[in-house]
């Protein structure tokens, strides 16, 4: 990451594609273990809670993959 005059972070395509990819592998690792639960349909607290992070997980990496084809389009 460099900093410009203005002190913004330019942050480099590999750092977001990395991002990406382990925010998509620890959400659907998680997704399938949810899954295989026997018990999925007496859903308790604490499924619910996994689900908020899973869904955390694959919204950041939605909005890193935005990030991503957002810049690719500013540089031409």
């Amino acid at each position: 990451m460099q900093t410009t005059l203005k002190s913004t972070i330019e942050v480099t395509r590999r750092i977001i594609v990395g991002l990406i990819v382990v925010l998509l592998f620890s959400g659907f690792a998680a997704f399938m273990n949810i899954l295989r639960d026997p018990r999925f349909q007496d859903i308790r607290n604490l499924d619910v809670v996994r689900l908020i992070a899973i869904g955390a997980c694959w919204g950041v990496a939605v909005a890193g993959l935005a990030l991503l084809l957002g810049s690719k389009f500013r540089k031409g």
